[in-house]
């Protein structure tokens, strides 16, 4: 009973991950260009392939991602499951925050973190 609890909310943690991935390109795509994108490497990859290809490469790779790790956390069992399935609700909630703050412009919590760690990135070496 409690695994099967436990597989629900694991699962639904990987369902919310790819549907907050999906509204973050999405409203990168309608609300964002190449040289307003604060993420360095993001701003980086839409400079050197466009926006639209850059948003497709982004999401391939994180639905890529998600299926590696949630796969092997589900066979590795139990005690993967539930840290993968925290950590990705906390993904989940900050790309759900980036792309709410894509779509109004309204900065909020989650926002203004990422914001503060695209912008030290982008004073690094390797992030120019």
């Amino acid at each position: 009973m409690v695994t099967e609890s436990i597989e629900i909310i694991f699962w639904l943690s990987a369902l919310s991950l790819v549907i907050t991935k999906i509204a973050d390109l999405w409203t990168t795509y309608k609300m964002v260009t190449e040289k307003s994108e604060t993420n360095p490497l993001g701003r980086w990859l839409f400079a050197k392939i466009g926006l639209l290809p850059g948003l497709f490469v982004v999401g391939a790779l994180a639905i890529g991602i998600i299926g590696v790790t949630y796969f092997g956390a589900f066979t590795a069992g139990i005690w993967f499951q539930v840290p993968v399935a925290v950590l990705g609700y906390f993904v989940a909630i900050v790309q759900a925050a980036v792309a709410h703050h894509n779509a109004t412009g309204h900065s909020n919590l989650m926002t203004r973190q990422v914001l503060r760690f695209h912008q030290w990135w982008s004073r690094r070496p390797f992030g120019r």
